[in-house]
């Protein structure tokens, strides 16, 4: 091989080697494999994301959040309409956020239940409150560890969701071990589900995403899992990490609605199985 061969081979390569990592990063990501939200093969969890209603920035945010991320709105608050409107538009779904009395005395806000009310009262309060948020499929109790146990409120809430014209379900936040929701909603035809795991009782991120993954590790235990959380800036930034790579954790995110349907699935095929089989329902810290 000639001087002038050598030359061009020799320029060739230089060039070839100094191209090729701009080559690289020109190329399109190679993306991880996206996980259908109705592929039934793999594990679902399900967020709420409660409390909104009174801060229009930290909704917002929250509404941001990537995926059928399910929505719990205070109700007679400043943004519970624009909340329940965006979110709808959105395709994800709104629940009312029934405040409930607790054990520690806390302020409950416009729309509240306590324990002294009559029946009357709680209905006619119910039924104000479903009235005030648009587009609402279901309800989940905010605080009440004294009300939610206690049968006699419980059951008449029941009754009045019941004897609705379009069906809703009723989350038990489990504010309490003592909570009576789940077994009256049941008692009275009410669709309900549990939640399982509190994302943010720590607001600090490392203990968000510990939550988080043990929600992931719940749903792949137990095929379903359903999480609560709030929109700190903490909590809303982890879980715009962590929605953004679910397919990572082998799992799908689904609406509420969706979740109670295959929980449902599940429990048919559960009740067969021998007792042994069967998990323990999850304890919760008292609000």
């Amino acid at each position: 091989m000639g001087s002038t061969s050598r030359r061009y081979y020799t320029m060739y390569f230089t060039n070839l080697f100094c191209v090729f990592p701009l080559l690289l990063l020109l190329l399109p990501a190679i993306p991880h494999p996206v996980i259908a939200e109705d592929d039934s093969s793999v594990p679902a969890i399900a967020i709420i994301i409660d409390d909104l209603g009174n801060r229009r920035p930290q909704g917002i945010d929250a509404l941001s959040l990537p995926g059928p991320v399910t929505y719990a709105i205070l109700p007679h608050t400043p943004f519970a309409t624009y909340f329940a409107n965006d979110a709808f538009t959105q395709g994800k779904e709104v629940i009312l956020h029934q405040p409930m009395e607790s054990t520690h005395g806390k302020a409950l806000g416009p729309g509240g239940l306590t324990e002294n009310m009559s029946e009357a009262q709680v209905l006619s309060v119910l039924h104000e409150n479903l009235s005030s948020i648009p587009h609402i499929s279901g309800l989940n109790n905010h605080m009440g560890s004294l009300l939610s146990a206690q049968e006699q409120p419980i059951d008449w809430m029941m009754q009045a969701v019941a004897s609705l014209a379009k069906p809703l379900f009723f989350v038990d936040s489990r504010t309490t071990p003592q909570s009576v929701i789940a077994t009256l909603a049941r008692r009275n035809g009410v669709a309900t589900i549990t939640r399982d795991v509190f994302l943010d009782n720590s607001k600090k991120p490392h203990d968000i995403r510990m939550q988080f993954l043990k929600l992931v590790e719940r749903a792949k235990s137990r095929g379903t899992a359903l999480a609560i959380g709030h929109p700190y800036n903490s909590t809303i930034e982890v879980l715009k990490q962590e929605l953004a790579n679910l397919s990572n954790h082998g799992v799908r995110l689904v609406k509420v609605s969706r979740l109670i349907e295959l929980r449902r699935i599940s429990r048919d095929w559960t009740a067969m199985q021998p007792e042994a089989n069967k998990a323990p329902a999850a304890r919760a810290p008292r609000t």
